[in-house]
């Protein structure tokens, strides 16, 4: 199901409670990720110096985090 999502929808779905959170942190979940990255064309992969995650939310929030 997760393949079907974009990033922002997988960082959305993370935020909804802790189980979420856990299984969307996860090293397993790398490839569902990177799937749903794959679902937005012209998207970059993601540095290798940010998580799967922080990725998803530099490209989904309105906020500039410094």
């Amino acid at each position: 199901v997760y393949t079907y999502l974009t990033p922002t929808d997988l960082l959305n779905l993370a935020r909804t409670n802790k189980e979420n959170h856990r299984t969307l942190r996860s090293r397993r979940s790398i490839l569902d990720w990177a799937r749903a990255r794959e679902n937005i064309d012209g998207l970059p992969p993601c540095p290798p110096w940010r998580s799967e995650m922080e990725f998803a939310a530099l490209i989904s929030d309105d906020c500039c985090q410094v």
